[in-house]
């Protein structure tokens, strides 16, 4: 057989793999068994299967081998294991963040880790552990179960003739983990409005809400009011005449959990032309780019025919379809599903998938559709020391350089559960606030000599030079005493020599802000380039060639314009991304 290995290789580091305790990366070590033909085995790929949350299991990797006639393992001293390798599908699956990312273990995690790897050779056993591949069951969408393949090479001494086609001896191993549905502990659900005369599909799910309990939401479906909505089993429930009723969810796997929905039949929507998908900013784009670890608002907006006038309930039914739509996370802010919130949840999610939007009750279709992709957002990497979601107040491990520190008229708060997505920063301006633009804000010191963060934007780390960036960020109006719009402004200084003026050699980039609104706002940043011509405002921030020196800090602003003393406001979902 061939040495046809697979692409990704476990080395004896727990810093560049899931796999620690290989054998020797000789070609050929001296074998006191010295035989003089190769390993043979009764099957050539091993074959195992097992269930999570089983402990460690182990895998004998001499199985059916034998040498010269004799079983292996009985002088297993005399050959060993070597290059340890994985597919790709397989490497992926245990890519979860969170749990491991390879290239970024400091050498402490990498000592920690070490009896703790999922995969791990153990002279001629490999070990497993299941209860983390539990874990990674649940982590990487609904996986009822994975096959994960491998492919090693058994060294016993023997030297292939020059010129031989065949230079090692391969042995593949296929690993077979079946996933346990956790138990059912409880149903929550979404208050339905279906239009009369036509269907809705109720919406409720299993707790706890792990990606992997879709294979157990296994309900039944009850209307108080028959008179009013019907259902059928799937929960398609049917408007009848308009009304007020509640539909009864119950767990076919445990009868005591139910969880009652609020179901309106509601008017048909009268008067419209068509459909279309806005984003925050009120545009209507074919195709999206959004950064990753960030909540994208998207809402269908009717638009009347000409002469008309709308009238009736507008309630809208969405479809994600194609690539990564199973990892998105998806929210409705109001019962008619007007707005929704999607959320790809970490950079190991990326790429497209399609939305599409229907009218529900319209005498005829009306739709819309668009592309969204999903791209990595910087600021939620571990190769970047910003905790872009505000999950913590100072960050962890490298003191300074992972916190954000506050002006003398600003106070910074962490909120636990304010956010979009966990937590958020609370910014309040004190009775001392200045009224300067660049005077009350949060600034990050990104130290580019040799933290991760500098890397992002220096260009004499290689690849910066003419990248092009892009920043967004939500808000959300605290308090506001006269209700008046503000700004808020993102600059990068690279301070040089002390020297924090700097600023005009970054972008401005710049977010308006609805200052009577306490709902949340999502700011995508412009760029002013410094000047009041709105004809060179751009999306972008090119990292220049010059000017951006190694061994000096740059400094990452966020800073409030039209806010007054007293004022607060919450921050979540910081994203820095490439674009155009």
């Amino acid at each position: 057989m061939k040495s046809n290995l697979f692409s990704k290789t476990f080395a004896c580091t727990l810093g560049v793999t899931l796999l620690s305790a290989c054998g020797s990366g000789n070609e050929g070590f001296e074998s006191p068994f010295n035989t003089q033909k190769p390993v043979q085995f009764e099957n050539e790929k091993l074959t195992k299967s097992f269930d999570e949350s089983q402990g460690i299991v182990a895998i004998d990797l001499f199985e059916g081998a034998t040498s010269d006639g004799k079983v292996l393992s009985e002088v297993s001293d005399t050959a060993q294991v070597r290059l340890f390798q994985m597919d790709e599908d397989s490497w992926k699956a245990l890519e979860v963040k969170g749990i491991w990312d390879e290239k970024n273990l400091t050498e402490q995690q990498v000592a920690d880790a070490k009896d703790q790897s999922l995969f791990r050779v153990s002279g001629t056993s490999l070990l497993i552990d299941t209860d983390m591949l539990d874990d990674h069951l649940h982590a990487n969408g609904d996986l009822t179960t994975h096959t994960y393949k491998m492919s090693y090479v058994v060294d016993n001494g023997y030297d292939y003739p020059e010129g031989s086609e065949v230079t090692t001896t391969v042995r593949y191993l296929e690993v077979t983990v079946n996933g346990i549905p956790d138990e059912v502990e409880g149903i929550s659900g979404n208050k339905l409005s279906v239009p009369l005369n036509n269907s809705a599909q109720a919406v409720a799910w299993a707790l706890p809400e792990a990606s992997f309990s879709k294979s157990y939401q296994n309900f039944s479906w009850e209307i108080a009011d028959t008179s009013i909505a019907t259902v059928d089993a799937e929960g398609l429930v049917s408007g009848l005449v308009l009304g007020s009723t509640t539909l009864v969810v119950t767990s076919k796997d445990n009868s005591q959990l139910s969880y009652t929905i609020d179901v309106d039949v509601v008017n048909p929507p009268v008067g419209t032309k068509e459909i279309e998908l806005t984003t925050a900013n009120g545009l209507q784009p074919q195709a999206l780019e959004f950064p990753a670890c960030s909540v994208l608002p998207l809402t269908a907006q009717a638009i009347a025919e000409e002469n008309e006038t709308l009238s009736g309930d507008f309630v809208y039914d969405w479809v994600f379809t194609g690539g990564i739509s199973e990892q998105t996370v998806v929210e409705f802010i109001d019962t008619e599903k007007t707005t929704a919130m999607i959320t790809s949840p970490d950079n190991d999610s990326l790429g497209g998938f399609n939305i599409s939007t229907e009218l529900l009750g319209a005498p005829a279709p009306k739709n819309d559709s668009m592309e969204v992709a999903f791209v990595a957002n910087h600021m939620c990497s571990t190769a970047y020391d910003i905790d872009g979601n505000f999950d913590t107040l100072n960050g962890e491990g490298a003191g300074a350089n992972t916190r954000w520190t506050t002006t003398n008229g600003v106070t910074l708060a962490l909120e636990d559960g304010a956010g979009l997505s966990g937590s958020a920063y609370k910014v309040t301006l004190k009775d001392t606030a200045s009224e300067s633009t660049y005077a009350e804000g949060l600034t990050h010191k990104q130290w580019s000599a040799w933290g991760a963060a500098g890397r992002l934007y220096n260009p004499n780390t290689g690849a910066s030079v003419g990248r092009k960036f892009k920043a967004s960020i939500w808000v959300k109006v605290v308090s506001n005493a006269d209700n008046q719009d503000f700004s808020i402004r993102h600059s990068l200084i690279n301070r040089r020599n002390g020297d924090y003026s700097l600023r005009n050699e970054g972008p401005e980039w710049t977010g308006k802000l609805d200052g009577s609104s306490t709902e949340w706002q999502y700011v995508e940043f412009v760029n002013t380039n410094w000047d009041s011509n709105d004809a060179t405002d751009t999306s972008t921030f090119t990292v220049p060639s010059t000017g951006w020196d190694l061994q000096n800090a740059i400094l990452l602003e966020l800073y409030f314009d039209g806010l007054n003393p007293g004022d607060s406001i919450l921050l979540d979902n910081f994203a820095v991304f490439d674009g155009e």
